[in-house]
């Protein structure tokens, strides 16, 4: 889980970032960035100090608002704004389900080697997530997107499918 805090002072941001060191026992509790984030950055002008929050193993028993409460409350100060990881409020939502909870239709068998690899991700190549798919959006709207993409795509041109999903590859 990862908190924002927005400085209204001023911060440098560090331009000169060093890879940091694993932990010592008296390190432990200090806030580190993932590799290759800092814990500082400046966005459109803002400065923001991102400081990360340990947490137990969060669950779909876990409410997300006590959960942020619990370990994130204490650091929280007025004008703060607190960011939650979506991975975190998909397992409390019940949403991230266990690979081997994961019953895989024939349809999904078929259907995921078809599907284009995508550069940020495994998306729907993949007959797990396939499969996560077909049960959230139901098979027939599964089925019937790469009809309506090819029709739409001819009536308005090349690219169109990725202009309604709010992107175009470069």
């Amino acid at each position: 889980m990862i908190q924002a805090r927005a400085i209204n002072s001023t911060v440098e941001p560090d331009s000169s970032a060093q890879p940091i060191p694993p932990p010592t026992e008296s390190s432990a509790s200090e806030p580190r960035s993932n590799p290759g984030r800092a814990l500082v950055i400046e966005v459109d002008g803002v400065t923001y100090a991102r400081i990360p929050v340990r947490t137990h193993v969060v669950t779909d028993q876990d409410d997300i608002l006590d959960v942020a409460q619990k370990y994130a409350g204490p650091l929280v100060q007025a004008g703060d704004i607190v960011v939650v990881s979506e991975k975190v409020v998909a397992i409390t939502q019940g949403r991230a389900i266990p690979v081997e909870r994961i019953r895989v239709s024939r349809l999904a068998k078929l259907l995921w080697p078809r599907v284009r690899q995508v550069r940020y991700g495994i998306g729907l190549r993949s007959p797990y997530s396939m499969q996560c798919a077909i049960d959230e959006c139901g098979a027939p709207r599964i089925l019937s997107r790469p009809w309506w993409v090819r029709s739409a795509s001819c009536w308005a041109g090349r690219g169109t499918s990725t202009a309604w999903r709010g992107s175009r590859r470069p």
